[in-house]
């Protein structure tokens, strides 16, 4: 398998991941600094585990009355907390402040007199041993200003509180009158809503992303270009709103879920799950091609005067009666079918039902005959059909490059006036069948 293959099928099972801030690099190397292990800084340097530090020089050979394994267990003690307050709480635990009893000052330095003298102690099993400053420094193996913060908080008699972040120097910090802003542009998007599922779940339109609603947003509010970054729209929309692009799937292509349940087939060989990888990735691209087909002709129809599209399609059946009791779900229900017709010239459209009772659910003359009335073709030279059709063949499509237009998915050319119509190719089946039939006969379809 090439690599172009591989890259292709990566794409197309790619889905996108929820976010695990566990797993990332910033919050592991906090987590392992709490911890006491090792860990890379930001900038590549490597910093060691917490240790044992060497042995004070005091005249009371402090770290002397300890065994290996008491210092392993008085170290491992204070990095199993699970923060840095209650790590901070233990060591307060640990120290005794008392009144300075004799001062002897120096005149040339009466304002840097201590007003309080701390003891440090060591918990043993049966005990609490007193040592001298350096052996709790090194038995702990934390720094000087460390311990020197936990003085003042104790002379203060206040509790110690991790306070890093929480200050309001942030120069680079949004106002909220921009942020306002960004949250009533996103609410300025219309949405549709889900009514399949079990929870709501709101769309955007499949055409728009955050790259364009960014666009959109400077191009507002072009004096916020240099202050709202994109980077900062796209994660104020992710941490704001649960918002999805598209259309809920409930009417899904057919051979896409075919395709995708063989690729994730595990009793499939290597082969077999290539051969639905590429034909997954053709379909796809036919499909992308009708619909680039289908916005061309959006375009056309706002440009030109002489062009015109229409969009036909049936909607989802529903069955009838709809009533909450028990016994309609055994009975044989009846259906109603729905056809709509979209204009893509003035954006309209028109909607038609009919029950089974009164013509079966395919391509009907009776629907172009209501399309023709409904639709203003004066001025209109060339008029372009989109319609969803069954999949074709291999023969029908064998060495015609112009049959990429998505299966299911089909688009036709009508020359109004001169009657006559182009098919990509040759369709057996759907209402553009039925009109390129009606075109062979010599028959008018807007006539």
């Amino acid at each position: 398998m090439s690599s172009s293959e591989s890259s292709d099928t990566e794409m197309i099972d790619r889905k996108r991941k929820k976010g695990c801030p566990e797993t990332w690099k910033r919050n592991e190397r906090k987590k392992a600094r709490l911890l006491g292990s090792q860990y890379t800084t930001k900038t590549g340097k490597i910093v060691s585990k917490r240790e044992v530090k060497a042995d004070c020089t005091c005249k009371n050979k402090c770290m002397t009355k300890f065994t290996m394994e008491e210092k392993e267990a008085v170290l491992r003690a204070l990095y199993e907390k699970g923060s840095k307050n209650q790590q901070d709480v233990y060591l307060h635990g640990l120290m005794e402040c008392k009144p300075v009893v004799r001062k002897r000052p120096n005149k040339e330095a009466r304002e840097k007199l201590r007003t309080a003298s701390f003891s440090y102690y060591i918990r043993k099993p049966l005990e609490k041993q007193r040592v001298c400053k350096t052996a709790f420094l090194n038995l702990h193996s934390i720094s000087n200003s460390r311990l020197q913060r936990l003085n003042r908080l104790f002379v203060s008699q206040s509790s110690p509180r991790d306070l890093r972040g929480t200050h309001n120097n942030r120069p680079h910090t949004l106002q909220p009158q921009v942020t306002s802003k960004i949250h009533h542009h996103i609410e300025s998007f219309p949405r549709r809503t889900s009514h399949y599922s079990s929870k709501e779940i709101h769309y955007l339109d499949s055409n728009l992303n955050v790259k364009t609603m960014y666009n959109l947003f400077v191009k507002l509010h072009p004096e916020l270009t240099k202050i709202v970054e994109y980077e900062f729209y796209l994660k104020f929309f992710k941490e704001n709103f649960a918002l999805k692009f598209g259309r809920p799937q409930v009417d899904v292509c057919g051979q896409c879920e075919e395709l995708t349940t063989k690729l994730k087939d595990s009793n499939l060989n290597d082969n077999a799950k290539r051969v639905a990888a590429a034909e997954l990735m053709v379909h796809k691209r036919r499909a992308k091609k009708f619909y680039s087909k289908l916005k061309e002709v959006t375009d056309l129809c706002h440009e030109r005067e002489d062009v015109g599209g229409i969009v036909f399609d049936y909607v989802q059946n529903m069955p009838l009666p709809v009533i909450p009791v028990q016994e309609i779900f055994y009975y044989r229900q009846l259906w109603l079918y729905g056809f709509e017709i979209h204009d893509l010239k003035n954006d309209t459209g028109h909607f038609y039902t009919y029950h089974e009772g009164q013509a079966a659910k395919g391509p009907n003359e009776a629907f172009f005959t209501r399309m023709a009335n409904s639709y203003e073709k004066e001025q209109e030279r060339l008029l372009h059909l989109f319609e969803e059709v069954p999949t074709p063949s291999a023969s029908e499509v064998e060495d015609d490059d112009q049959s990429l237009q998505g299966d299911n998915l089909e688009t036709l050319e009508y020359d109004t006036r001169m009657s006559k119509i182009t098919l990509p190719y040759k369709q057996q089946h759907g209402c553009l069948a039925l009109l390129e039939k009606m075109v062979r006969d010599g028959r008018n379809i807007l006539d």
